[in-house]
């Protein structure tokens, strides 16, 4: 065999693997990508799937509320509101032991701290444990002394926030409900 030969067959087979390698690193790069797609996508199904689930938590926890403490006739709903009822029962349990080593309410919902004087937790709009006759009379009280009051506290700036469409109470800008009725504030965008 002469050299030309030698050196042509060795130059065929670089040839050969080096188009081999191309093609190699060409379908590495596409799969690549393919997987770098595939990823971003499952990212984005995996976030609409939070979204869904945000969606089922709110709308079993909208039927909860309307329905809960009637009487179900489906079993498994049923099942599932006594379940409810039950794990609320122990928040507000392990709620009371807090609020006792604290000394401070604790809304036993959302676990958020209230004050004393309020009727529904100005965060999640959960009704406090004061009897009805002593909500309505203190309900009162407290819009009297704030309708008294109102006139001297806006002149020093202390009222910031709105008030409620259905009681007038007026409610912190963070609030999200009004603590006087539980009425969700609507918030005035601009």
């Amino acid at each position: 065999m002469s050299k030309e030969d030698f050196f042509g067959k060795i130059g065929n087979v670089f040839s050969a693997t080096s188009k081999g390698v191309a093609d190699k690193t060409r379908e590495i790069a596409g799969k690549t990508k393919d997987l770098a797609d595939v990823s971003k996508i499952n990212m984005k199904i995996n976030s609409e799937r939070a979204i869904l689930e945000k969606k089922y938590q709110k709308i079993g926890e909208t039927y909860y509320r309307e329905y809960g403490d009637t009487d179900i006739e489906d079993e498994q709903m049923e099942r599932l509101c006594n379940s409810v009822k039950e794990s609320i029962k122990i928040i507000k349990e392990y709620n009371k032991e807090v609020q006792y080593i604290k000394g401070v309410p604790i809304c036993f919902l959302c676990g958020k701290e209230i004050s004393n004087d309020v009727f529904f937790c100005k965060y999640c709009g959960y009704k406090t444990e004061q009897s009805d006759d002593a909500m309505k009379k203190r309900k009162e009280e407290i819009l009297k002394e704030m309708e008294e009051s109102t006139e001297s506290y806006k002149d020093v700036g202390i009222i910031k926030g709105e008030r409620c469409s259905v009681c007038k109470a007026y409610c912190a800008y963070e609030d999200t409900f009004c603590s006087i009725c539980g009425n969700q504030i609507k918030k005035n965008i601009i």
